[in-house]
C-alpha cells in the first residue's frame, strides 16, 4: 500500500489562500451595506443613531461620535470592527483598537468584539485582544504610553478601520498617530465616547466641522424616550428614565455631568473645574517663542511651615497672546525664602529680562521683602472676587487654548541641582480642581468649605499679571530686606 505523500508548503499556501477567499465570498455582498451585516449575518439590531454611526464610517474618512452614557456605543463600534474584516479581502484590511487604559480596550470593546465573531461564525480566532485570519493578524486593541506618537507604526494595509474607544481620554500624540494609519482613501478613524472634557482632543474634533462627520447621541432621543419601534430585548441594554431622573436630582440638569453622561454633550470648563482640565495637548514642544513680557505669579508661605508651601510659576506672553509657562517653584523649610529669591534671580538671569511679578495682596511682608530684593512684585486685586476673577481667567485660557506649559514642568522642581521640597506642577494640577468641596469633618449644610493649593494659587495670581487686570488701587509700602525674618504665616 503506497502512502500519499505530504501537501508541499507551495501546496498549502495555496490551499490557505483559497480558504481565506471562500469565507470572505460569504460577506462581499455587504461591503457597502453595514447595517445588513449586523442585521442578517449577526442577527442583532442596531437602533437609529447606531445606524446612522455604521453608515457615517462607510461613507466618512473621520467619524466623531459625543454620546450619552448606555446607549450602545462599543456595541456598534464592535459590530463596525466585525463588518469591515469580513467584507474585506483578507491581507488588504486591519483594524486597530485603543483606550484611555488596558482595562477598557480588553474588557469593553474586545469583550464585544468577541460576541460579534462568535454570533456570526466569522472567519478566523479571536482572543482578548487579537484577531487572526490564518497565521495573519488583522486586529489588535492596544494602550501604548500617551506620548509615543509612534505607537502605531509599522500597520500598513489598504483598509485600516482605528476605533478610538472612550476617546474623551485619549491624548493628542495618538490621535496623531492614528492618522498616521488612515493615509489611503480606503481608511477609516471612527472617535467615539462619553464628551466630558471639553479641552480634550475629541472636544476639539467634534468643533472642528471640516474633517470629522460628527454624530451626537443625546440619551433623551434614544428608544426608551422616544417613539421608536425596537425589539423589546434591547430596551434594557439601554439608557433608563429612572436612571435619567436619579441622576437629574443628584446631579441637577445645568451640571457638568448630566450635560455629558445624559445629554451628550460637552460641558463648558465649569469654574471649579479648571486645572483638572489638563491634557497633553497643552504642553509646548521646541525652544520657547520670542515673548512680549515675563509675568510671574508667588504664593508666600512661612519658615518650616510645609503644610503651606512657598511657591512661583512663571510665563511668558508671546505676540499673538499665548502663556507658556517654563518654571515653577515650589518649597517649604528653614531656607525657603532665601531659596525663592535665589530662583527668581536665575529666572531673571537666565532670561535677561525683568519678570512682572505678582502676589496675593494679604501676604505684604513677603511682597515687601521681594520688592526690597529688587525685584517688581505688585499686589493682587483683592478682594470678595479676588479668587473668582484669578478662576475665571485661567479658565478662558484654558479653554480657547492659549495656556500651555513646558517639559520643565513635568519634573520635580529644583535648584542648582537640589532638589526642592515640592511636586510636578503638572502632576499636582491636573487633579486640582478650584472648586468648593466639602469637609465631612466640619460640613454645614449648603455650605462647603474651600480647599486651597499654594501652586494654584501662585499660578492665579500670574494670570492677573499676564491679563492686566488690575492691582489693588492703594500700592504697599516698600520695606527693607530682611531675609532673615520668617515671612507672615499664610492666612487661610
Amino acid at each position: 500500500m503506497t502512502t500519499a505523500a505530504p501537501p508541499s508548503p507551495e501546496l498549502l499556501g495555496v490551499l490557505a489562500v483559497l480558504q481565506k477567499r471562500k469565507a470572505h465570498s460569504r460577506f462581499t455582498k455587504y461591503v457597502q451595506d453595514p447595517v445588513g451585516f449586523i442585521s442578517e449575518v449577526l442577527h442583532e439590531f442596531p437602533w437609529s443613531k447606531q445606524r446612522e454611526i455604521a453608515l457615517s464610517v462607510r461613507d466618512n474618512r473621520h467619524t466623531a461620535v459625543p454620546s450619552a452614557h448606555d446607549t450602545g456605543k462599543s456595541f456598534i463600534a464592535a459590530r463596525l470592527a466585525a463588518w469591515w474584516l469580513s467584507v474585506h479581502p483578507a491581507g488588504e484590511a486591519f483594524v486597530v483598537t485603543t483606550a484611555p487604559t488596558f482595562a477598557q480596550v480588553r474588557a469593553i470593546l474586545w469583550r464585544e468584539i468577541n460576541r460579534a465573531h462568535a454570533k456570526g461564525g466569522l472567519p478566523g480566532r479571536v482572543n482578548q485582544t487579537e484577531w487572526h485570519i490564518g497565521n495573519e493578524m488583522v486586529a489588535f486593541g492596544r494602550k501604548p504610553a500617551d506620548y509615543d506618537e509612534s505607537a502605531f507604526q509599522g500597520i500598513h494595509a489598504r483598509y485600516v478601520l482605528v476605533i478610538l474607544d472612550e476617546a474623551c481620554g485619549i491624548p493628542k500624540q495618538l490621535w496623531d498617530a492614528a492618522e498616521t494609519l488612515a493615509t489611503n482613501e480606503g481608511c477609516r478613524i471612527l472617535a467615539i465616547g462619553n464628551p466630558d472634557t471639553p479641552l480634550s482632543e475629541f472636544a476639539r474634533n467634534c468643533e472642528r466641522g471640516t474633517d470629522w462627520h460628527v454624530i451626537d447621541v443625546d440619551g433623551l432621543a434614544s428608544p426608551n424616550f422616544t417613539d421608536e419601534d425596537v425589539p423589546d430585548e434591547i430596551r434594557p441594554m439601554l439608557i433608563s428614565p429612572t436612571w435619567v431622573e436619579e441622576r437629574k436630582k443628584a446631579w441637577g440638569e445645568d451640571s457638568a455631568v448630566y450635560q455629558s453622561k445624559v445629554r451628550g454633550k460637552f460641558p463648558k470648563v465649569p469654574a471649579g473645574a479648571v486645572y483638572k482640565e489638563l491634557g497633553m495637548h497643552l504642553q509646548w514642544y521646541g525652544a520657547l517663542p520670542q515673548f512680549t513680557k515675563l509675568v510671574g505669579g508667588l504664593d508666600f508661605g512661612g519658615a518650616n511651615d510645609n503644610a503651606h508651601k512657598t511657591s512661583g510659576v512663571v510665563a511668558g506672553l508671546t505676540p499673538d497672546n499665548k502663556l507658556i509657562r517654563f518654571a515653577h517653584f515650589e518649597d517649604a523649610g528653614a531656607k525657603v525664602h532665601e531659596n525663592l529669591v535665589s530662583w527668581m534671580r536665575g529666572i531673571e538671569a537666565k532670561m535677561a529680562r525683568r519678570v512682572m511679578w505678582r502676589a496675593d495682596k494679604s501676604q505684604s511682608f513677603g511682597i515687601s521683602l521681594a520688592s526690597g530684593m529688587g525685584f517688581r512684585v505688585e499686589p493682587s486685586h483683592g478682594g470678595a472676587d479676588s479668587v473668582d476673577v484669578g478662576i475665571t481667567l485661567v479658565r478662558d485660557r484654558m479653554k480657547n487654548g492659549s495656556s500651555y506649559f513646558t517639559e520643565d514642568l513635568l519634573e520635580i522642581p529644583s535648584l542648582d541641582g537640589l532638589r526642592l521640597n515640592g511636586g510636578s506642577w503638572y502632576e499636582m494640577m491636573r487633579k486640582y480642581r478650584w472648586q468648593d468641596q466639602p469637609d465631612d469633618n466640619k460640613r454645614v449644610p449648603g455650605v462647603p468649605l474651600k480647599r486651597d493649593d499654594d501652586t494654584a494659587d501662585a499660578d492665579r495670581y500670574m494670570h492677573e499679571e499676564a491679563d492686566g487686570f488690575p492691582v489693588t488701587p492703594a500700592r504697599l509700602p516698600q520695606r527693607a530686606a530682611n531675609t532673615n525674618q520668617p515671612l507672615a504665616r499664610k492666612a487661610k
